[in-house]
């Protein structure tokens, strides 16, 4: 056995044997924590470690794989649906926080939106030890009585589990026309946030369909009725971080109204854009969204799944 073989093995064997973790083992050897995660992901490469997962979460991935190909995307989960809605979405929640363990890294910017699917995203992560993780807030924030599902509380929350910082967007998610927007746009602390955003490593988001009566946005009465019909007639098909767009991805503005986020098109310069849904209710709107480049990771439940390749 070579040297550097002898050095993956001890060092496996102390994370994964000894439960030391990779900063206790970077002091052991006078290395790196970076270069201590570069060896295990070595070891596990050239299968010196081979991890069985007995996973809780049953998933189709004969049927990930076909909405991956379908669609180009870097990666795609499907989820075997539950019975109830909230449950399906619970699930991909659950699915998005394993993913999420595997993708970041120390140093990392994860950006967040809101709603449901966040709102379990954020309860179901595990602390996890990251150096330099940074965590920011993509959209303003809803109506009151909505706790724990509402930007700032999330951010926050995801930012404890990991450890990390955090920056926030003190502002509604819309606000009245765009001289307003601009105005809150310039404001010292969310000109820093967005300057995250634009540095962001990591997205992950809800996806919304127009009109939906369960979609946070309606529940909040931040989009009303008479405003969910406009969009449909405009051709709206979904909307990721209050923001509207068509089957092409195209932006709809609600008229006198702007979101306090950044535009959809920034979301193509982040490397990983995670999106979770769930129900095949959501086809049309996660479609637009993963063709116009807007979400290259998809995470959904197996309904959904089916949907996309079906209308492919």
């Amino acid at each position: 056995m070579s040297q550097k073989d002898e050095l993956l093995v001890q060092v496996a064997e102390l994370y994964y044997q000894q439960n030391l973790n990779q900063q206790e083992i970077a002091k052991s050897f006078n290395i790196s924590r970076p270069t201590v995660s570069r060896l295990l992901d070595e070891a596990r490469r050239r299968k010196i470690v081979e991890i069985i997962i007995h996973s809780p979460i049953s998933k189709n991935h004969d049927l990930a794989e076909a909405v991956r190909e379908a669609y180009g995307l870097k990666h795609c989960i499907a989820i075997e649906s539950k019975a109830g809605y909230q449950e399906s979405l619970k699930s991909c929640a659950k699915a998005a926080a394993e993913y999420l363990y595997g993708v970041l890294d120390d140093g990392a910017v994860l950006a967040v939106s809101w709603g449901s699917a966040i709102t379990y995203l954020a309860q179901v992560m595990e602390p996890r030890e990251y150096e330099d993780i940074h965590v920011v807030q993509m959209v303003g924030c809803l109506a009151a009585g909505n706790p724990g599902q509402d930007g700032i509380e999330i951010s926050m929350k995801i930012a404890e589990k990991l450890g990390a910082g955090y920056s926030n967007i003190f502002a509604p998610v819309f606000v009245n026309g765009e001289v307003m927007a601009e105005h809150f746009l310039k404001e010292p602390r969310i000109v820093s946030t967005m300057e995250q955003i634009d540095i962001a490593d990591i997205a992950v988001m809800g996806i919304g369909s127009v009109g939906d009566k369960s979609s946070i946005l309606t529940t909040t009465e931040s989009v009303l009725p008479a405003e969910w019909e406009y969009l449909k007639e405009k051709g709206a098909k979904g909307h990721l971080l209050a923001r509207m767009f068509d089957e092409n991805g195209t932006e709809i503005p609600i008229p006198g109204k702007s979101a306090i986020s950044p535009p959809l098109d920034k979301l193509r310069r982040i490397p990983t854009t995670i999106g979770i849904a769930a129900s095949a209710r959501k086809a049309q709107a996660v479609q637009a969204a993963v063709r116009a480049g807007y979400i290259n990771t998809l995470i959904i439940d197996s309904k959904l799944a089916e949907a996309l390749v079906k209308q492919k």
